[in-house]
């Protein structure tokens, strides 16, 4: 007998410690992640990665200079610092 109806998301991820504050791969030169591989939820916390992903990956195709944003400058470096630095246990939600 089924006392409630509910539901569960689970899913895999990389930890994100293991990219650097690019968001490239520290084992695989060239491969940037974001969004929920990092271990994040949250539309937000996607669309800003993605974004700065994106833009570094692009960079380092072209050969300029890629982006790095400080933890102390903007929401994004503050996430994608802890993404990069913390082993983090449970998905990650910055907005909440």
């Amino acid at each position: 007998k089924m006392l409630r109806p509910a539901y569960a998301v689970e899913y895999d991820f990389l930890p994100a410690y293991q990219c650097g504050p690019t968001l490239e791969t520290k084992r695989l030169a060239g491969l940037f992640f974001s969004g929920q591989i990092n271990g994040t939820t949250g539309y937000e916390e996607a669309a800003a990665q993605g974004l700065l992903a994106g833009a570094n990956a692009a960079a380092k195709a072209l050969g300029a200079s890629t982006l790095v944003l400080p933890r102390e400058s903007s929401y994004l470096g503050t996430l994608i610092d802890d993404l990069c630095t913390k082993d983090l246990r449970e998905p990650y939600r910055m907005l909440t």
